[in-house]
């Protein structure tokens, strides 16, 4: 389930044209653990994953159907 929020996060991501660098200094960690979870390499707090979701304007449920359409 995780791994669909993350790659609803990212589909968000891209759709709003913002660039990994910009998400990473929002909800402070490194643009590389940014990449490391859009690359399902590492997965993120639930902490994490609600901070990114409100720099995006988005909610864990909305990220999870984004994913399971897309």
């Amino acid at each position: 389930m995780t791994r669909r929020i993350v790659a609803g996060l990212l589909i968000r991501r891209l759709a709003l044209g913002l660039r990994q660098v910009d998400i990473a200094a929002t909800i402070g960690v490194s643009v590389q653990t940014v990449q490391a979870w859009e690359a399902a390499k590492k997965t993120p707090s639930l902490a994490h994953l609600e901070t990114w979701c409100a720099a995006l304007n988005a909610n864990l449920e909305l990220c999870d159907a984004e994913a399971v359409a897309a």
